[in-house]
């Protein structure tokens, strides 16, 4: 080899000839001269490493063979480094991840987060330099990565951070892909690269080495929809309502057709404050709550009244109210939940002032003012506004977002806001009852009637009392309610509440309801008081309008009298009366009720407290003289105790009903004549003088109701029917009085005896 490769052919047989021409190498006799690199020492050829260099050795073994001289070369080539400065080996990546197209490391545009078996912020390269594979008899020098790169160009935006350690190092890589930048959205290939060194003073004759580059498939995805935050409690109103209309219900309103705008009132001398919360399920989203408030003049409020003013946002509160809640969150997240408020200072706002006067009071209750002066509502409470409010929860745009690329690229903006939500704001009037002076469409009397009017109801009779309020507010609802304080009487109830059509300036409505009141049993003689109120928003009451009902029981006055033929005297009326057989009693009743008709009966089981006899029905084990014994004794009569006794010979008929008509008087005839077999007995006659009261039925009536005859009015008589008396009407004969019906039965001819008396001329 070394003769074709270093050496002429024309070299002598034992000198070798060598060729500048083919090799740069030094030609070495076997008697080396000193300084040589190489020395020949027999079979053994000995190289100085103290000299860096290649060396090819080529030994020729001669032998003569017949005189001939002949002859083998061999070749060698021998490196020769500096003592300590050995590489082996080149550096190699650590932790292969052997990603593929479709299994790769994945990021999220817009985002920081790398997802490869989990997620983190950041992804990190590793190499290593293997120093400990070198051959056992060599001593390698210390050796160090001195860096990790990028082998290809990397996409926009990536950037990376080298940590260099020992032999086992990384390179930390960043990107939050721009979405907006279709050139940093899809699927890339990351490739890196390391080389190795050694410390300064060894690197000039260190010869480093490179690695091959490593790759990883890496995808970026595509933005994700974003959807608006969403409104939470306590905000009051969450439906879009931009377009709504504030002014509903006043003269002057122009936004006819709109839907009307939700209603808010705040109350002078007062803080109003109105709460928006809201929420995005998107972490890293930064909201902000925005207030419109219309830009008034500031002469448009009333006095020390200024525009509501949003306060500063407050982040992750919770349930917290705004006042209470403690802002938290950290850079970059924490601030997906927001709260604030609007808040109106009506604190330098006085809704009452004393009448005649500029001095504050705190209310129609207050009677502090001077010269007994009611506190009535301050005319500073007339700014009815409305203002039209409106809030909307945005979404900050994030750094880094080139929003009008974004726009450009997928035809939408990057950030995704709430719809605007609007209500109207008016400062709270007192509501207040219309007097039934004042006009209502046109139609006089329709009203309220005057504080303290005193109302006369009689038992059974309805009352109706008309209520009607309303406020100087457009939209500020009104509620009528009786106050618990003094209460309702029984018999009360109050009709739903309705509108009617107003004309004002302010509120084209008012509210009414009536009171229904129906004396009851037991009312009677008394005077009832009843108070109402009106209620509005935020705690505003009316003055109380309060009325009195006297009501009025029955007052009967009642007269009885004897009827007797004409030119006869009659005897004055008596409780007590004797009576005979066939003779006519007649009675002349009348009885006096105003506003009340009266019934006049006889009354069944009466009682004579002034007679000292009672007709009284018959009780478990007793069976004497009581009615229901089956027997006619005692003073019953067929009129009181029709189950004993026979029939009476009676008429009785009412011939005149009360009215105001005739003065509410009332009359009854009544007519007796006592049949045989009464002979002896004394029969207990009762004549009532009954009331007759609305919605009261005395057969109805149960155990426990009060009796309708608390107010009745009775006269009785206790007849004594005289033994062996009989009375002959005019024109009778002995023989129509044998054969006349009411003539007593025939007797045994030993007891027969009769008595006449004439009662004719």
């Amino acid at each position: 080899m070394g003769a074709y490769k270093c050496f002429s052919s024309s070299a002598a047989n034992t000198l070798l000839a060598y060729s500048n021409s083919l090799c740069t190498l030094t030609e070495v006799e076997a008697t080396s001269a000193p300084g040589l690199p190489v020395r020949i020492r027999g079979d053994q050829f000995d190289f100085d490493v103290n000299r860096e260099g290649t060396w090819q050795i080529t030994v020729i073994a001669y032998t003569y063979v017949s005189g001939k001289e002949m002859g083998v070369a061999v070749d060698f080539l021998v490196k020769v480094l500096s003592p300590g400065i050995s590489n082996w080996h080149s550096p190699k990546l650590a932790f292969p991840l052997g990603t593929t197209s479709t299994n790769n490391v994945q990021i999220q545009c817009g985002e920081d987060q790398w997802i490869f078996n989990g997620t983190t912020t950041s992804f990190r390269v590793y190499f290593q330099n293997e120093v400990n594979t070198k051959p056992a008899e060599c001593i390698e020098t210390a050796q160090k990565l001195r860096y990790i790169a990028p082998s290809t160009d990397l996409p926009k935006g990536v950037s990376y951070t080298q940590h260099v350690e020992s032999n086992l190092n990384y390179i930390e890589v960043t990107w939050r892909p721009q979405c907006e930048d279709l050139s940093q959205v899809g699927l890339f290939q990351f490739c890196f690269e390391a080389e190795d060194t050694v410390d300064s003073t060894s690197a000039a004759t260190f010869k480093a080495l490179r690695s091959t580059p490593s790759c990883y498939f890496v995808y970026s995805r595509p933005p994700l929809p974003n959807p608006a935050p969403v409104f939470i409690s306590p905000t009051k109103y969450y439906d879009c309502s931009e377009g709504c209309c504030e002014c509903c219900g006043l003269e002057t309103c122009t936004c006819l057709g709109s839907p009307c705008c939700n209603r808010e009132f705040a109350r002078a001398g007062s803080f109003y404050e109105f709460p928006v919360h809201a929420h995005d399920n998107y972490l890293p989203e930064v909201l902000q709550v925005n207030f419109d408030v219309p830009n008034l003049a500031p002469d448009a409020y009333p006095r020390d009244v200024y525009a509501p003013v949003q306060r500063t946002d407050k982040y992750s509160c919770g349930a917290s109210s705004y006042d209470t809640c403690t802002s938290s969150y950290i850079v970059g997240s924490g601030r997906n939940d927001v709260l604030n408020v609007l808040k109106w200072d009506l604190t330098k706002m006085y809704p009452f002032k004393c009448a005649n006067s500029s001095l504050q009071c705190s209310g129609p209750s207050d009677t502090t003012c001077p010269n007994a002066a009611p506190c009535i509502e301050s005319s500073s409470t007339n700014f009815v506004g409305p203002l039209k409010i409106c809030y909307q929860v945005q979404e900050q745009l994030r750094i880094g977002v080139d929003g009008a690329l974004w726009l450009q690229t997928y035809g939408i903006p990057p950030n995704n806001n709430t719809c605007k939500v609007c209500f109207s704001l008016a400062i709270a009037s007192s509501p207040f009852f219309l007097d039934s002076e004042t006009a209502i469409s046109g139609d006089q009397g329709v009203g309220t009637q005057p504080n303290g009017r005193i109302f006369t109801v009689f038992l059974g009779d309805t009352l109706n009392i008309q209520l009607l309020a309303t406020i100087n507010n457009a939209g500020q609802d009104v509620t009528i309610a009786m106050l618990a304080d003094p209460g309702a009487p029984l018999g009360s109830f109050m009709t739903p509440q309705e509108t009617v059509p107003r004309t004002s300036p302010y509120n084209n409505l008012a509210y009414r309801r009536y009171y229904n009141y129906t004396a009851q049993i037991g009312q009677e003689d008394t005077q009832i008081s009843i108070c109402f109120q009106a209620y509005a928003g935020n705690g505003m009451t009316s003055l109380p309008r309060c009325f009195y009902i006297q009501v009025y029981g029955p007052s009967i006055s009642m007269s009885i009298s004897n009827v007797c033929p004409p030119g006869s005297a009659c005897p004055p009326i008596s409780n007590f009366a004797n009576v005979t057989i066939g003779c006519e009693y007649d009675l002349s009743i009348s009885a006096v009720s105003p506003y009340f008709p009266l019934s006049i009966m006889e009354e069944e089981m009466p009682v004579c407290d002034e007679c000292g006899a009672s007709v009284l029905p018959c009780q478990a084990g007793s069976s004497d003289q009581c009615c229901g014994n089956g027997v006619c004794d005692g003073v019953e009569s067929g009129s009181n105790c029709p189950s004993d006794c026979p029939a009476d010979n009676v008429q009785f008929m009412q011939t005149a009903v009360g009215s105001a008509a005739n003065s509410w008087k009332n009359e009854a005839g009544f007519a007796w004549m006592p049949s045989r077999g009464m002979e002896g007995r004394d029969i207990l006659r009762c004549f009532l003088a009954r009331p007759k009261i609305s919605g009261f039925d005395p057969a109805k009536l149960g155990p426990n109701d009060p009796s309708i005859d608390l107010f009745s009015k009775k006269f009785c008589i206790l007849y004594s029917v005289e033994r062996c008396r009989y009375c002959v009407p005019q024109s009778s004969t002995l023989s129509t009085l044998v054969h006349s019906p009411s003539s007593p039965p025939r007797s045994p001819p030993s007891h027969r005896c009769r008595r006449l008396f004439w009662t004719g001329d």
